[in-house]
C-alpha cells in the first residue's frame, strides 16, 4: 500500500490533484501518510466476486487461475493441467471500497473521460484517495484533478435529508 500512497500523496504535492475545502487537504494526506495494508476480500453473499479459480484437489495456496470469467479459468486451466481438471471460484468478494475505487474504470468509458463525470459527493480517504492510487498504479495517471468535498445535510433529528440534491 505505501508505493501506491506515496504516488497518491505527491499529486496532491504536484498540484496535479486539488481537494477543496483545502482543510480536507489535511486529512487526505494523514490518512495516506499512515496507510496500512488492507484486507480487500469480504465473506459476504453480495458483491463483485474475487476473480480467483482454485483447482479442484490441489494446494489453494499455490495453485491457482486468475481470469475475468470462468470459461476464461476453466480455458486457463485446461491448458496447464489437462481437460479433465475441475476448478471453483473463490466463494469470497472484494471489499466495498476496494470495488469503488475502480470506478472511473468501470463507469465512465475510462480512458476517454470527461470534466463532468467528476462533479459528484465523494468521500475522501475510502474512496477519492484509493481511486487516485488505482488510477496512477493501473493508468500512470491520476483519474481527476480537482475534488470538490462538502458536508452533508442533515434534518434536526440528524438524518441525511431525503430532499437533499447535488
Amino acid at each position: 500500500m505505501e508505493p501506491l500512497a506515496e504516488k497518491a500523496l505527491r499529486a496532491v504535492e504536484r498540484g496535479e490533484l486539488t481537494i477543496i475545502p483545502e482543510r480536507f487537504e489535511k486529512i487526505y494526506n494523514h490518512w495516506l501518510s499512515n496507510i496500512k495494508d488492507w484486507c480487500i476480500s469480504r465473506q459476504l453473499w453480495w458483491g463483485h466476486r474475487i476473480p480467483v479459480w482454485y483447482i479442484v484437489g490441489k494446494d489453494c495456496e499455490e495453485e491457482y487461475i486468475v481470469a475475468r470469467s470462468a470459461d476464461e479459468a476453466l480455458e486457463k486451466a485446461r491448458a496447464k493441467y489437462g481437460n479433465n481438471v475441475e476448478i471453483y471460484q473463490d466463494p469470497d468478494v472484494l471489499d466495498t471500497w476496494f470495488s469503488s475505487a475502480l470506478w472511473p474504470f468501470s463507469t465512465l468509458g475510462w480512458p476517454d473521460v470527461s470534466e463532468e463525470d467528476f462533479r459528484r459527493h465523494d468521500i475522501l480517504f475510502f474512496w477519492v484517495a484509493r481511486m487516485v492510487m488505482m488510477g496512477i498504479e493501473f493508468t500512470g495517471t491520476i483519474p481527476f484533478s480537482h475534488v470538490y468535498l462538502h458536508g452533508l445535510i442533515r434534518d434536526s433529528q440528524v438524518f441525511v435529508s431525503i430532499n437533499f440534491t447535488f
